[in-house]
């Protein structure tokens, strides 16, 4: 009888991701470039409301690491902002995105209490715990965070990508911000 379950159990895990590929290739080039305008013109929240309200939630965790990753890449960044992006790249740990987030909110309010504050550092706390609520918030909690934190996503790469100030990484960025395909 386990067998049984598991199979099945599987099957509708394959059936949910493929449904969630199909619905991601319906986002059209039109919100893409309406995003874009949004971004150009430091609109960035609204920019990640139009596009992260295309991403299917079993899709965003994915969405949200790739970002992160990208911006780990460029910062020195603490160990619980890594067992985000390893919680988010791995479904079956995606409950326990919220003890990712506490980890890393406790580091983000050290930061804003302190003097000397390195906001490339911040910001990327900042990503880290947006990553850790949308990968919870996939899981169909109880006590879900925000709906909004897709937006956030979006706008805190805005903010990195402006202290960054490289073309390149800005490129890699907007890349990943519509790259809305598990």
């Amino acid at each position: 009888m386990f067998r049984v379950e598991w199979i099945q159990s599987a099957l509708e895990r394959s059936f949910e991701n493929i449904c969630a590929f199909v619905q991601v290739n319906l986002v059209t080039n039109e919100i893409i470039s309406r995003a874009l305008v949004l971004w150009n013109a430091n609109r960035a929240l609204e920019a990640g409301e139009l596009l992260s309200t295309q991403i299917p939630d079993v899709v965003r965790p994915i969405w949200a690491t790739r970002i992160l990753d990208l911006c780990r890449g460029r910062i020195r960044f603490p160990l619980a902002v890594h067992a985000v992006s390893f919680i988010a790249k791995h479904r079956f740990l995606w409950r326990w995105g919220h003890v990712a987030f506490d980890e890393v909110r406790c580091l983000t309010l050290r930061y804003e209490k302190s003097k000397n504050k390195n906001e490339l550092y911040g910001c990327l706390l900042y990503l880290a715990e947006n990553c850790a609520k949308i990968t919870y918030n996939a899981t169909n909690p109880l006590d879900p965070f925000d709906d909004d934190v897709g937006a956030w996503m979006v706008s805190c790469l805005r903010y990195l990508v402006d202290k960054v100030n490289d073309p390149e990484f800005e490129t890699q960025a907007w890349q990943l911000a519509t790259h809305i395909e598990p």
